[in-house]
This record gives C-alpha cells, structure tokens and sequence, in this order.
C-alpha cells in the first residue's frame, strides 16, 4: 500500500537517495529542506510528478516544523511515516580543520548543532504524533549514527546529540505503542559518502560507505512487512542484499539503544 512519507533534509545525502527509495516502491514523498536547497528540492519533485511535494523548513524552528506538518495534511491528507534525517555533522563547527576538544567548540556551535539534530527532531516528532494519533498510526524513522560515532574523541556535540535520539527513540516506542506508532532508528554503519564527512579526512571516497546502503533497510521498514516492529535500530552496512530477505533482516536488526552484547555493534 502506498504511504505518505515525510522526509526532512531531504534534497541531498542520506534524505535524497531514502526519498528515492521510498519512491521506488511507489510511497509519496513531502519533502524538506532549507530554503538554499530549493534546486535540489526542485529536481527531486521533477523528477517524481505528482508524487513529491516540498516545502522549506529549519528544523530547529518549532512553527516551520508545524507548517511542514500542516502542509503535508493539506497536500496528501495524511503522514504516514516521518523520516527524521535532517542534522548537522561536526563540519558545521570546524569545516576542513581537524576537530577540536570540546572546550575549544565555541558555545554558539555546540548550541546550534544540538538545537537541530536533538531538539529538531524531538520538534519534528511532536509536531507530526498529533495527526498520527488521530488517523490511528503511523511511523517514525530516525536517522542516528554508529554507536563508535557516538563515542569518538573530537566528536562533540555531535555525537552526544546522537545518543540522545538513540535513547529517545526507545522511550518514544514505548509511550506511542498504544497508538499503534512505531520508533525505529536506521543508519548506515560507519562514515559514509556525504557532505558530514570532510574531504580533507577521506579524499578517496570510494572507500567510504556509499548512501544506497540505506535503501533495502528503508524500503523493508516502509513496508506492510514491518507493521507493529519498533525500537529497533537496523544498520545499512550489515544488510546483505544477496542473501533473503529474512536473513539479510536478521544480520541487520536488533534492538535499539544501549543494551549490553558481546556482538559488534555499529
């Protein structure tokens, strides 16, 4: 069955090659972004007649994300599954320079990122919950980082703000389970081929992780195969397109968060 998907940060990256996955499997598409991405946003809805629609937005603006809500409603009457990818990486706070110890990160930086990646998704969720309730379910994807990531010197704010959507993700399944809306985290498994990772620290980036690894993950958990699972945490590298469905799920699954393995987790 065909869904609405709300995809924000969605004209380049991660949130351009998942909206064209979601479009592949003939889901609909509001896409967001910044008013300085319109041409990309422009080329996604050309692309795809009909079946994109777009609007500007600043996550970190709590009305720009109840106007992104209200506009989607309008244009498709619903939201099915809201993809929280839109974030900053820490090349927002020091570009081609090698990063910095924390206490170095000017206090303007660390409060900018954190108010997009933590507070503009928490913003993003609120905002879409209501209508999900009251069209009886729905889902929510959100885009976090490897758990190393998570943890690496030199990587602050970014990744604190990453371990606290990992967190929220698992306590937000929880408080939406009785509204039949699932919280599930997706991400690709390592430093990946996009504009987060700087050229001056992978100059070769064919030896990065490339973005499609997020489309076989994203499309199973847009599918009627997925209804009911959440806080689940699947990661894109250790999905193996060669194997069976199932088993590829298998070897890409397991529960979100911070639970104790002996596994190597990404």
């Amino acid at each position: 069955m065909s869904k609405i998907i709300l995809v924000t940060g969605a004209a380049n990256g991660l949130g351009r090659v998942m909206a064209e996955a979601a479009l592949a499997k003939g889901h609909k598409v509001f896409a967001v972004d910044l008013a300085a991405e319109e041409a990309a946003l422009a080329s996604l809805a050309a692309a795809h007649p009909g079946a994109v629609a777009t609007c500007h937005g600043d996550i970190s603006q709590l009305a720009a994300c109840e106007a992104a809500v209200a506009a989607c409603l309008s244009r498709f009457g619903r939201v099915d599954v809201l993809l929280n990818n839109a974030g900053l990486g820490m090349g927002s706070i020091y570009g081609e320079t090698p990063p910095m110890p924390f206490w170095e990160v000017p206090e303007a930086s660390w409060t900018r990122l954190v108010d997009v990646n933590l507070n503009g998704t928490f913003r993003m969720t609120r905002s879409v919950v209501p209508a999900m309730i009251a069209q009886g379910g729905g889902g929510i994807i959100t885009v976090t980082t490897s758990y190393f990531t998570m943890l690496n010197p030199g990587f602050s704010p970014y990744g604190p703000s990453k371990v606290a959507l990992e967190a929220a993700t698992v306590m937000w399944a929880q408080e939406l389970a009785p509204h039949h809306i699932t919280a599930n985290v997706l991400v690709p498994g390592g430093a990946t081929n996009t504009r987060f990772v700087p050229l001056r620290t992978a100059p070769d980036r064919s030896k990065l992780i490339q973005p499609e690894v997020m489309v076989a993950p994203l499309q199973w958990l847009l599918s009627d195969a997925a209804r009911g699972v959440t806080s689940q945490r699947l990661v894109g590298r250790d999905w193996d397109p060669s194997l069976p469905e199932a088993q590829a799920l298998a070897g890409a699954m397991r529960p979100a968060g911070f639970i104790p393995t002996t596994a190597v987790r990404r």
